[in-house]
């Protein structure tokens, strides 16, 4: 199963999913322009609560899109470099990251149901990220109906670039299959952000 990372128009995101196999992707995305600017609207005052400005970005249906295939593993990876770059009293495992060994990682049952407020909680916490100011993130409804923590493209990009350089310090004293995977995994994510916060646009990830 694919495991992508998107970055571009939230109407055109979920236009993807919503057209018929006869519609194309362009007509959903009109159909679905209305209900995102309502949804802008709608999130405004959980925003402003959380000390951000007016939920606006580049919603047009011919603005440019973006993906990128991150993989399972290779988000996976980047998870645990976050997670045992904050608790660096444990030790990292250096084989790839599988379903079995996830369940069962401690750095991650460390952070688990504090992903949130965590130092890069960014990249634990969010599945969506707005090109806004979000400092920390906000538990917000997304169009879809799912109610999940949102962050900043920003911080995300931020939090990506810290990753790197964690990485780059590790180089000759714990290189690892892992930390391998993950090395790719993270340009390719932060690369993404950057283009998505040059464009204006949100990020997604998509699987």
């Amino acid at each position: 199963m694919s495991f992508d990372v998107y970055a571009g128009p939230l109407c055109c995101y979920y236009a993807r999913a919503a057209r018929s196999p006869t519609d194309p992707e362009q007509e959903a995305a009109r159909d679905l322009l209305p209900s995102i600017r309502g949804w802008q609207r709608i999130i405004a005052p959980a925003l402003r609560s959380a000390g951000v400005g007016h939920p606006e970005w580049d919603e047009r249906i011919d603005a440019p899109t973006f993906t990128q295939d991150l993989t399972h593993e290779g988000y996976w990876a980047v998870r645990l470099v976050a997670a045992y770059a904050q608790f660096d009293d444990l030790a990292e495992p250096p084989n790839p990251p599988t379903i079995d060994s996830l369940a069962g990682d401690p750095a991650l049952a460390r952070l688990r149901s504090h992903e949130s407020r965590s130092r890069f909680a960014h990249v634990h916490a969010c599945e969506a990220w707005l090109p806004l100011r979000i400092a920390e993130p906000i538990s917000l409804e997304m169009p879809s109906g799912r109610t999940h923590p949102v962050g900043g493209v920003e911080m995300l990009k931020a939090e990506l670039a810290a990753l790197q350089r964690v990485l780059i310090e590790g180089t000759s004293s714990n290189a690892s299959p892992s930390r391998t995977i993950a090395r790719g995994a993270l340009d390719t994510w932060h690369a993404l952000a950057e283009t998505a916060l040059r464009s204006r646009v949100p990020v997604m990830l998509d699987y």
